[in-house]
């Protein structure tokens, strides 16, 4: 290869950007498909379960809860800022460096079970919550909790300086105080989120969000019905 061939490669190298995936999900060979006996045996490659939902941690193990929901999670995402937490924008299976399987697209078809607890899962990084949120829903709701986020933890914002003043002017009596008179504005998310799963929509498609500040601002998790087989 030629001098030039090498830089046009470099070249082309660095101005290839990251593709963004769900850090959250994990393939699986060793499955039972769907419409057989459940028989657990190997499959290859070409067919691995893509594993995109999870027990719900946030109910009691013994509770009916537990065996009739499971949880989504929507990763952060840290390509707009490293300072404070956004999420993922993308419907679970939408992003750039998902897992695809072309024969279904961006619909949650069921091809395995997988787990003690026979949960049912597909091919591809498509979860069961494209079956209660379209792409558009999604994506509204994921803008505007970035958008109270990041309006919060703006240093220069009216809370910040306001903050900061009360607290010289009280020798630091006002964090204890501000809890009750003048709350945090990362309070506005978890209205938002309440608002939101009080929702006649999420009523009626008995889903919801876990508050941020039980997933820690790690990931914003739905909770859905269990996926069952139709």
């Amino acid at each position: 290869m030629t001098l030039s061939g090498e830089l046009s490669r470099t070249n082309h190298q660095v101005e290839q950007r990251p593709l963004f995936f769900n850090y959250h999900e994990y393939t699986e060979t060793y499955y039972a498909d769907i419409g057989d006996v459940i028989e657990y045996q190997g499959h290859d490659a070409d067919h691995e379960l893509c594993i995109t939902h999870f027990p719900n941690i946030y109910v009691p193990l013994d509770s009916e809860k537990f065996r009739t929901t499971r949880i989504v999670r929507i990763p952060r995402s840290f390509e707009s800022s490293l300072e404070y937490p956004q999420f993922s924008a993308f419907l679970p299976g939408s992003e750039s460096a998902a897992v695809t399987y072309g024969a279904d697209g961006l619909d949650f078809v069921q091809h395995g079970y997988f787990d003690d607890q026979n949960q049912i899962f597909g091919y591809s990084s498509v979860s069961p919550l494209s079956d209660y949120l379209t792409e558009e829903e999604f994506n509204r709701i994921i803008i505007d909790i970035n958008t109270i986020i990041r309006e919060s933890f703006q240093v220069s914002s009216a809370y910040n300086i306001s903050d900061l003043i009360l607290e010289l002017l009280t020798l630091t009596m006002w964090k204890w105080i501000s809890k009750y008179v003048y709350p945090h504005p990362l309070l506005k998310v978890e209205e938002y989120i309440e608002r939101v799963n009080e929702s006649r929509a999420f009523k009626e498609k008995n889903i919801k969000m876990i508050s941020l500040r039980e997933s820690g601002f790690l990931s914003l998790d739905f909770e859905i019905p269990k996926p069952v087989i139709h």
